[in-house]
């Protein structure tokens, strides 16, 4: 870390949101975070305007890393100070700009170490930071600069006093980012139009989300590892509730991370119906902290928003009938069940190859799964010639939580905080049929402690892949219901595993049962018992095998301490059969068991599994309370999406 006398620490301080036709250069003079700016961030710093206290001035050698309050008591209140504050919820996220010695329009060799990359990070301090991530032995791991916005300022006293109570919130967050490379050379060269942009959500910390442009400022892109050349250019800013921004009224906290797709709007210029890509970033509306009280509707993140990327304009939204924005303006597409608001992240599918996002899926805080199909007149309004209107639709794959609030259902309000992962699968044997397979877990993030609700992992057919899904005949799926009425649930309950460790009938009973139904579930529990399991990540299928993590909470003994333990499942996606013989120990390792659907992670909550590709297969890494386990999937090709088409 530099001395916080060399430290570049921007921030900034208009009553206005910058303008994305003329991004705001955050490295003049006056966005430096400096006791020479102090009278142009004295009141967002929480002093009055005009304040000349040293105190004010100790607040602000403190945010640059001077040591004030002897933190690491050695008697000195001017050296530098540890400066890393926690990223709780976030991952840095790695970045390659070029490589050493290389030159724009000539590709870069797949050295591996001769690439320059660039690291960025959010932390629960308010910062958003540029790392070295080259192996240079003086500049890696060095901070090239770091960022504040305006509304983590605030929070700058709290954190240097550190008092006891609840923890500060601050950019709690992973980066989305759009790195643009028009030639492929793996060099980012501004010359050429290209460019990395970066967005950050809030999480608990807020209802903002910042848009940087982190491109390099030399001609040509970056071609040696030397710190100093990517200055960050403030794009825009959404802030959730506010008036300044009418059109995001109902945006809670900003949990759900967008994500970047192109999908098709009106052509500009065009005729009727035709249409042009764009450029998107879809979230979901966030959380509403009112549900950490318990279960319930909402009308704040009860949404789904689509913004222009390189604007922060919202181009189309989803919500229910009572919500308008700021300008009294209905959502575009209006769902009477939308009622619960949605932190997950959205699940996006290009059903046709064509390069456009027209099909997303997410779950809610009301265990209800959503399914919405985009037109490719998106945004374009309902009034005007029919091929010009925008159709759009959207309705609940599956209901699956007792919407009652009562206390007494308690064990089925179940909540979708991460993300499903969706295959498109031509299944054989199960449906003799096409379909989208929705794999998700239920577990709620803010309480996993808790052990009173039943929470499931779940596989949901969705049969209609060729048509608008509707609220009618099969569908919303439901628990123990027979919602299209031939004569079978909707859902197969998988959970004593049946169909592979039962008898020779069983067996044959749950393949039927299976065939019948549109998808399966499994209880997350221990011999049939609640232990308060829960997924608190979103889960991934390589190669048919579907992968997920769950947590299950430590004995409630105040006298012993117990952080829980995590779980990894590793089920066939199809009909969540056990699939890896050694996994239960003690088990009978020569043939499959029930058990061997479980691998045991160690302590704490576990993170997703991330599958790392590599030349020599993939492996799956999970974070846990002990560190990082690697789990081997055996898969032994690197995935790949492979496109193809037929005249």
């Amino acid at each position: 870390m530099p001395d916080h006398s060399l430290r570049e620490i921007y921030s900034y301080h208009s009553a206005t949101a910058p303008d994305p036709a003329n991004p705001v250069d955050l490295g003049l003079p006056e966005y430096a975070l400096n006791v020479a700016n102090k009278g142009l961030y004295d009141q967002l710093l929480g002093f009055p305007d005009g304040d000349t206290s040293s105190d004010l001035d100790e607040l602000i050698q403190w945010i640059r890393g001077v040591d004030t309050e002897d933190e690491d008591q050695d008697g000195s209140i001017t050296d530098n100070r540890w400066l890393i504050a926690d990223p709780l919820h976030g991952s840095p996220l790695a970045l390659t700009y070029g490589c050493v010695g290389g030159t724009s329009g000539t590709p870069c060799p797949d050295t591996g170490t001769n690439a320059i990359v660039k690291v960025l990070a959010a932390a629960n301090d308010g910062s958003i930071r540029l790392f070295n991530g080259s192996n240079d032995p003086v500049l890696g791991g060095q901070e090239e600069w770091a960022f504040y916005p305006q509304q983590v300022l605030i929070n700058q006293t709290p954190l240097k006093d550190n008092p006891q109570g609840d923890h500060i919130y601050g950019v709690d967050s992973t980066p989305t980012v759009i790195q643009f490379d028009s030639d492929g050379d793996a060099i980012i060269d501004p010359d050429k139009g290209e460019f990395v942009r970066a967005f950050f959500t809030m999480r608990r910390g807020g209802t903002s989300i910042f848009a940087l442009d982190v491109t390099p400022d030399i001609s040509g892109g970056l071609v040696d590892n030397s710190t100093g050349k990517i200055t960050p250019q403030y794009l825009w800013r959404i802030d959730g509730q506010s008036s300044l921004f009418p059109e995001f009224t109902n945006l809670g906290q900003t949990w759900s991370q967008p994500k970047p797709a192109f999908v098709r709007v009106p052509k500009s210029g065009g005729g009727s119906g035709d249409s042009e890509y764009k450029e998107v970033l879809i979230f979901g509306g966030g959380y509403d902290p009112n549900q950490d009280n318990g279960y319930g509707t909402s009308n704040i993140g009860n949404s789904i928003f689509i913004i222009d990327a390189a604007t922060g304009e919202r181009i189309w939204w989803a919500s229910n009938e009572v919500v308008v924005d700021g300008n009294g303006d209905a959502p575009d597409l209006v769902l009477a069940e939308m009622d619960y608001p949605i932190p997950s992240d959205i699940a996006l599918l290009d059903t046709n190859g064509d390069g456009a996002t027209n099909r997303l899926y997410v779950g809610d805080m009301g265990g209800q799964v959503w399914r919405i199909d985009l037109d490719d007149q998106l945004g374009g309004g309902t009034s005007g010639p029919a091929a010009s209107q925008d159709q759009s639709s959207g309705a609940r794959l599956a209901v699956l939580s007792n919407t009652n609030p009562a206390a007494a259902n308690i064990e089925d309000h179940r909540k979708f905080f991460y993300a499903p992962d969706v295959i498109q699968t031509d299944d054989t044997i199960f449906a003799g049929q096409e379909y989208d397979l929705v794999t998700i877990v239920s577990g709620d993030r803010t309480n996993p402690l808790e052990q009173d609700v039943l929470n499931r992992a779940y596989g949901l057919r969705d049969y209609m892949i060729s048509e608008p899904l509707t609220e009618t005949g099969q569908y919303p799926l439901r628990h123990g219901v027979d919602t299209d009425g031939d004569g079978n649930d909707d859902l197969f309950d998988t959970t004593d595993n049946l169909i592979q460790a039962g008898d020779a009938t069983q067996q044959q009973a749950a393949k039927d049962s299976l065939i019948a139904s549109s998808g399966w579930f499994i209880d997350l529990t221990d011999s049939g018992s609640k232990i308060g399991e829960k997924g608190l990540s979103s889960p991934v299928v390589l190669a048919g095998k579907l992968f997920f993590t769950t947590f299950v909470p430590g004995l409630r003994d105040p006298c012993q301490a117990s952080e829980g333990s995590g779980r990894l499942y590793g089920i066939d996606a199809i009909n969540a059969s056990a699939l890896f013989e050694d996994w239960l120990a003690g088990g009978d390792d020569t043939k499959l068991e029930t058990g061997d659907r479980t691998f045991a992670l160690g302590g704490g909550i576990p993170s997703s599994a991330v599958p790392i590709f590599q030349k020599q297969g993939v492996t799956l890494l999970i974070g846990t309370g002990g560190g990082a386990r690697s789990v081997d999937p055996d898969i032994d090709l690197p995935r790949v999406r492979t496109y193809w088409y037929e005249e």
